[in-house]
């Protein structure tokens, strides 16, 4: 076995002793706050990578746990008559700590297991069948607990597509794992929803402007920077002092304080407007972690924003929700963005990396022309189709007062 360095700061404190004769399970014990505690170095089964896992009270604790990961690792098939015994949360947990270790977003995993800043949470399949063992679940059984589910909460087809996707992974991964004998979601034996992802609402200036005039003093600028900017409202909101950040030619930007939906952290140059207003934000903040964008109390503003909008949007004349084609939602900023952006000649490649969607077809989904636009542009192809097009009358025993219209050189 080869021999590790002691574990990171923060991670174990100093190693003191190890194991004169290592194992392939790497226990090793350590000292910390003057407690004897026991760590393992393993291999990480997706990544391949080794990693430390630290904070065993005693040896046999530590030994157990790694034995499950070598077993894990060495994809040791289990007995007959084990198979489909480990309960479903178990098989979540060890599903999302492998995804979270290959570089996944703890957010893609909701319906699994909640992330939160003091822990985790049990999602909705967890707290459905976490304590059934997983190769006894049905398919009849997950169908009639998910359309009981997106009954009482009154799931949108993307939301039913999701919790079947997170499911249907977990049941693959257990099942390369020899956790399981079959695959109840396979081959779609749940129907997916149709999605509707042409959405087409987006604000024009006049309305932008009639939803600013709506709102209170502490969710003007916000949404201004949203509408700005085509941030999420998540990372509008969550942005801080310490996102705030000047190279060293002087140029300013503010860095999203979590990562984006696809996975990344959103850099964005501050320019005209918004660097004003932020600079003249940090000025008045006194620690790094207070918000730009604070809500009516100063603390995070996505709860009131939440509860506030819906009136703003009704008071502007406009139809808030998505169940209306016509409906505006927080995200409409977003749509605004880019097709403002569009629409006033920014380059389609340029709008992409401002909204930080990873492919075209994203930028395309969300890019409306303008009534307006389109008009200028029938205009331009008519009087161009006019000036080289005349009519001429046709030629006799025809029936008169119909013309033709045919091509010709101009003179």
């Amino acid at each position: 076995m080869v021999a590790f360095p002691g574990p990171p700061a923060g991670q174990g404190g100093n190693v003191v002793r190890r194991l004169e004769k290592r194992t392939r399970d790497g226990v090793f014990a350590y000292r910390k706050r003057d407690r004897l505690h026991w760590g393992v170095d393993y291999q990480d089964a997706v990544t391949k990578k080794r990693k430390r896992k630290t904070g065993f009270k005693s040896k046999d604790l530590a030994l157990l746990w790694a034995a499950g990961r070598e077993r894990e690792l060495l994809g040791l098939a289990m007995k007959k008559d084990e198979v489909g015994t480990l309960l479903l949360r178990e098989v979540v947990e060890r599903y999302v700590e492998h995804r979270l270790a290959a570089g996944k977003c703890p957010r893609s995993y909701y319906h699994l297991q909640i992330a939160a800043k003091k822990g985790t949470h049990p999602g909705f399949w967890t707290k459905e069948f976490g304590d059934y063992p997983i190769g006894s679940l049905t398919t009849e059984q997950l169908e009639d607990a998910l359309r009981t589910q997106a009954r009482r909460k009154k799931w949108t087809p993307s939301t039913w597509n999701r919790a079947l996707v997170q499911l249907s992974a977990l049941f693959t991964y257990a099942r390369s794992r020899n956790w399981i004998k079959e695959h109840p979601l396979e081959r779609g034996q749940i129907p997916k929803m149709p999605e509707d992802n042409a959405r087409t609402r987006w604000l024009r200036l006049h309305e932008i402007e009639a939803v600013l005039a709506q709102c209170p003093d502490w969710l003007a600028p916000l949404v201004r920077f949203a509408v700005s900017t085509g941030m999420r409202l998540g990372e509008v909101c969550g942005l801080t002092r310490a996102g705030y950040q000047v190279d060293q030619l002087g140029q300013a930007y503010v860095v999203t304080e979590n990562k984006t939906k696809n996975g990344e952290r959103l850099i964005w140059p501050l320019e005209g407007w918004p660097k004003e207003h932020i600079e003249k934000r940090v000025a008045e903040c006194r620690f790094a972690g207070d918000y730009i964008f604070p809500g009516p109390n100063g603390g995070h503003a996505q709860t009131s924003v939440n509860r506030t909008l819906p009136g703003v949007i009704r008071a502007a004349g406009l139809r808030y929700g998505r169940k209306y084609p016509e409906g505006v939602t927080f995200h409409s900023f977003r749509h605004s963005m880019a097709s403002l952006a569009l629409n006033h000649g920014v380059p389609e490649a340029t709008v992409q990396r401002m909204g930080n969607w990873k492919t075209r077809a994203m930028v395309a989904r969300y890019a409306h022309l303008a009534d307006e636009e389109l008009r200028k542009a029938a205009a331009k192809v008519a009087n161009l189709v006019d000036r080289h097009v005349i009519e001429k009358p046709i030629e006799e025993g025809v029936t008169s007062g119909i013309s033709i219209r045919q091509s010709t050189k101009p003179a």
